[in-house]
């Protein structure tokens, strides 16, 4: 298994990104106004639990790869 290390900062950046990710997928659920113009959630977004958790899986493998840590991704 391979260990990744992150910094508190980093560590505080990436629930940052994925909090504001997950933002936007309730703003575009509820037909909000203020979703950042260019935003699109990972997949079909309903709510439900499992597009709560693969939004947030897949935001943190985002950021993750964004910050060349690692790429971790579905196959």
């Amino acid at each position: 298994m391979k260990k990744i290390e992150l910094t508190e900062n980093q560590a505080k950046q990436l629930e940052s990104f994925v909090e504001d990710h997950m933002n936007g997928c309730y703003m575009m659920l509820h037909d909000e106004e203020d979703v950042r113009e260019g935003f699109e959630s990972y997949g079909p977004y309903c709510g439900c639990q499992t597009c709560d958790t693969r939004e947030q899986l897949m935001a943190t493998f985002d950021w993750l790869r964004s910050q060349n840590i690692v790429d971790v991704y579905v196959n």
